[in-house]
Order: structure tokens, then C-alpha cells, then sequence
């Protein structure tokens, strides 16, 4: 047997370029074929090719597979930002995520944060969910995993995700018309959102109108602000304050103002005089019990004396209440009955007075004219003096007068 001749460098070199022109021939044969069963299979594509040369041109293969469909998302709702997270898809190095509008219809559906490009995780972050200013919005996720140019199929739906509307509530929502403050408290804004606060305007708040300002903080959406306050002044009755978000948010609360602590008292119905003496008045008076703001305090039922102020000294105030001349308040106001002026000869002009401690007093009433009653008898006025003899003169002739039954000429 003659000895094994070893081989040259330069014919080892030659056999190494057959067998790649080999290989490689048989490699473009297996790419062309995966590619036109792709190609067959439909438009998108889920197969990969992946070429591996080992040990210096001496094999060359292609490997072929496919992304695995996304794995439905879960979400966590922290205002009004979205924390998605999902089990990895096979053979995917990163995720597209899209967002779909449950109700209502119409809402823009790009998604913010992390996840509005490809994300290289299994989770990002959607933040700042588009609202309608005031209503409940509520959403699905998907996502569909990557690998370079190749796509896998898109995942389940995630269970409908649900962003409240923005909100504000008040420390309390009653309030008198003198005014005060509370705590405000606005949840489900936008992360860094302007909040300004404002009654009975709901944009433009005048400045007359606003209770204050603050700002969302980075993220939550929520801020408590703790003093808001309330002008004095606002008439009775049902107000709005609105939280008016600079990003659109726009929720508000009702308030009702009552009247403030009483201050003073007021003739809301004026006395009207009567025919004579000893009748009684056309009107009697009634007087109310007054904030600072000229509202009645219909709460209270404190004591209201009423009294003449002005007019002939021989002339006396009397009314028919119980209790004349101090009499309770019944809902903030005091109403006296069957007023008169008595007393003799006291027809003239007359002002009344209500008064009360710690209250400021009514101030004069308008006037109460007292006219004379209907002739009744005569009277001497001036009684005659005799004369010096028969025939003269008295030394002084008599007057009479002709006057009603209260002396009144």
C-alpha cells in the first residue's frame, strides 16, 4: 500500500471554495423557497430568516421562525395616566401599542408616554388619557410584539379600561354671606394641569370670581388645596364653583349661602298713618333682621322693641301684639298688628324707632301723620271776662273750639 499523500495548502484552500459555492447555492435554494411560502401564506408577515456561518466558510445555514401573537395587556389607572404590563411574545425584542375608544366614540386614540413609540419592555405608561372636560371615558389595549421588520399577530383586547372624569369636591358646601373658606380637592386631572377656582363662571373667571389657584402635580392627577376662599357678599341661594383645568378639565360642585350674622334691623314695612286719634295706623310696621349684606336672617327670633321716636308729647305708641312693645321675631322678622296713637290731642306728625342690644336700630320711620277724627263737641277755648259796667265790652270775649272726641281741634 503506498503511504497517504498530504495535501497542499493551496488544494486544501480549493476544496474549501467548492463546498461553500455548494453550500451556498443550497442556502439561496432553502431562502427562495421560505420566501414563497411566506409570500403565499398572505400580505402580513410573522417568519424570520436567520443566517449563521460557523468555523471559516465551512457550513452556512438559514434558520427559519416566527413571532408569537401579543399577550393581552393589564392596566393600572392612576388619574388620568395608564400603567400597561404583558407576558413576553415569542421570539418579540420589543412591542407597538395601540389604544382603542370604547365610549364615547370620537376621541383621539395616540397613545402619550412610553408608549407612543416601540417599547423595548413588557410594560410603559400612557399618560394624559384625552377627556371630554367633564365625563368618564373608557378604553382597550393591545399590543402586537417585533422582531426587527417582522411582526407578530396582535394581542387580546385588555378588559375595558375606565378613566373617571375629573372631580372636585369641598370641605363643606354651605356658607353664609359673609363669607369664608374650605379645602378643595380636584382628582382625575392632567399631570401638572393649572387649576383655577372659580363661582358662578365656569372660563374667564373674573377676578371678583376666583377663590384661588394651584397646580396638578407630576403625576396622580390629584391636588388638595387647602383654602379656597369664599367671598362675602354672594347673594342667597344655590352657586357653582367650578375647578377650571388649564388642559380642559372642568368638574364643579353646588354651594348654598345663607344669610351672615345678624347686624341690624329694617322697616321692611313702613307704618302708614290712621283717619284720627284712637284708630288704628292704615299699615303697621314690620321689621326684619339683617346680615351686613341686607339679607334677612331667617333664623333668628330674637326680641324687637318698637317705640315713637318723634311727634306731640301728649301722644303714646300702642299696638296689639302680645308683649307690646317688645315682641319676638319669627323667621328674622318682626311684625307688630293694630298699631295707634293714643292720648290727648295727638293728631300731628309721628317717626317711629325698632331697636334691639347689640343690633344697630332701625333709624326714623317714615312719617306717621295722625289726622283729626269727625267734629264731636265744642269746647271753650278761652273763657269770657265780665265788663266794667252794662253796655261794655267784656274785658274778654270767649273763643270756642270745635273739636273731635279725642280734644283734637
Amino acid at each position: 500500500m503506498s503511504p497517504r499523500r498530504h495535501l497542499t495548502r493551496a488544494e486544501r484552500l480549493r476544496i474549501q471554495r467548492r463546498r461553500f459555492r455548494m453550500n451556498s447555492g443550497a442556502f439561496a435554494f432553502l431562502l427562495l423557497g421560505l420566501l414563497a411560502l411566506v409570500i403565499v401564506g398572505g400580505s402580513v408577515a410573522y417568519a424570520f430568516f436567520q443566517y449563521t456561518d460557523s468555523s471559516n466558510l465551512n457550513t452556512a445555514e438559514a434558520v427559519a421562525g416566527s413571532v408569537g401573537a401579543g399577550q393581552r395587556p393589564t392596566a393600572t389607572v392612576s388619574g388620568r395616566d395608564v400603567s400597561l404590563s404583558w407576558a413576553a411574545a415569542v421570539n418579540a425584542t420589543a412591542y407597538s401599542v395601540t389604544r382603542s375608544n370604547v365610549s364615547p366614540q370620537s376621541l383621539t386614540t395616540t397613545e402619550n408616554g412610553s408608549c407612543a413609540s416601540s417599547v423595548g419592555g413588557t410594560s410603559c405608561s400612557d399618560t394624559g388619557i384625552v377627556e371630554n372636560g367633564t365625563g368618564v371615558t373608557n378604553w382597550t389595549y393591545s399590543n402586537i410584539g417585533t422582531l426587527h421588520s417582522w411582526t407578530g399577530a396582535a394581542s387580546p383586547a385588555s378588559t375595558t379600561v375606565t378613566i373617571p372624569g375629573p372631580a372636585l369636591t369641598l370641605g363643606t358646601s354651605n356658607f353664609t354671606a359673609d363669607g369664608g373658606s374650605t379645602n378643595a380637592t380636584v382628582a382625575n386631572f392632567f399631570d401638572t394641569e393649572g387649576v383655577t377656582y372659580c363661582v358662578d363662571s365656569s372660563s374667564a373667571c373674573p377676578a371678583g370670581n376666583t377663590l384661588g389657584t394651584d397646580t396638578v402635580p407630576a403625576t396622580g392627577g390629584t391636588k388638595i388645596t387647602p383654602s379656597v376662599t369664599i367671598p362675602a357678599g354672594l347673594s342667597v341661594g344655590p352657586h357653582t364653583i367650578f375647578a377650571i383645568g388649564s388642559l380642559g378639565s372642568l368638574p364643579s360642585v353646588s354651594i348654598t349661602v345663607t344669610a351672615g350674622v345678624p347686624t341690624k334691623l329694617v322697616f321692611t314695612t313702613q307704618p302708614v298713618g290712621g283717619v284720627a286719634e284712637g284708630t288704628n295706623f292704615g299699615t303697621s310696621p314690620a321689621v326684619s333682621v339683617e346680615d351686613a349684606h341686607n339679607n334677612v336672617v331667617t333664623t333668628n327670633t330674637g326680641s324687637v322693641t318698637l317705640a315713637k321716636n318723634t311727634g306731640p308729647g301728649a301722644g303714646t305708641l300702642s299696638c296689639s301684639n302680645g308683649g307690646f312693645p317688645t315682641i319676638s321675631a319669627v323667621a328674622g322678622v318682626a311684625t307688630f298688628t293694630n298699631c295707634q296713637i293714643t292720648g290727648t290731642a295727638a293728631a300731628g306728625t309721628y317717626t317711629l324707632v325698632a331697636t334691639r342690644s347689640g343690633l344697630t336700630a332701625t333709624g326714623a320711620s317714615n312719617n306717621v301723620v295722625i289726622n283729626v277724627g269727625a267734629a264731636n263737641k265744642l269746647v271753650f277755648t278761652t273763657q269770657p271776662v265780665g265788663g266794667v259796667a252794662e253796655g261794655t265790652n267784656f274785658g274778654t270775649s270767649p273763643a270756642v273750639s270745635v273739636e273731635d272726641a279725642f280734644s283734637n281741634v
